[in-house]
């Protein structure tokens, strides 16, 4: 479905789905707009939501609220997006283990499996998958609240 809605608007490179919110690390399209992007994204939770609400015979919207974006301003600041959206399960304690979390696209990208996940511009971007789950794995220790920790080799 997300493939679906995001077709010629955006791309994928990283998501983590929780209960209650999500992350997404998307790239829009030059020639597209937020607006555009914004029903969109709009359309996808409302799917989503009525699917879920039908499923589990409950009424009402699924995600906390507000809707928040972020520019990506520099390397350093995507390589620690990517990173705190993979381990958001941990930071939730969902899990400890969230290597293996099943709504996230650190899989993807350790499994290399098709998906709709556009792994090959974050695996270079890294300089290559054992560097990725390196970065991943090099700040096992730092602070989910605070990405400043992190550090990019």
């Amino acid at each position: 479905m997300l493939k679906v809605e995001l077709v010629g608007i955006a791309e994928v490179h990283a998501y983590c789905l929780l209960s209650n919110h999500y992350h997404l690390l998307i790239r829009l399209f030059d020639d597209s707009n937020h607006e555009l992007f914004k029903n969109a994204l709009g359309k996808i939770q409302s799917k989503y939501a009525k699917a879920f609400n039908k499923e589990h015979s409950r009424k009402g919207g699924l995600f906390m609220r507000p809707f928040k974006r972020k520019i990506i301003q520099d390397d350093g600041h995507l390589a620690n997006i990517i990173w705190y959206i993979h381990r958001n399960p941990m930071r939730h304690r969902y899990t400890n283990l969230w290597q293996s979390w099943p709504y996230s696209s650190y899989g993807i990208y350790t499994k290399v499996k098709p998906s709709f996940v556009k792994t090959a511009d974050i695996i270079a971007f890294f300089g290559g998958l054992d560097q990725f789950i390196h970065y991943h794995e090099l700040n096992s220790d730092a602070s989910l609240d605070g990405a400043s920790d992190l550090h990019l080799e």
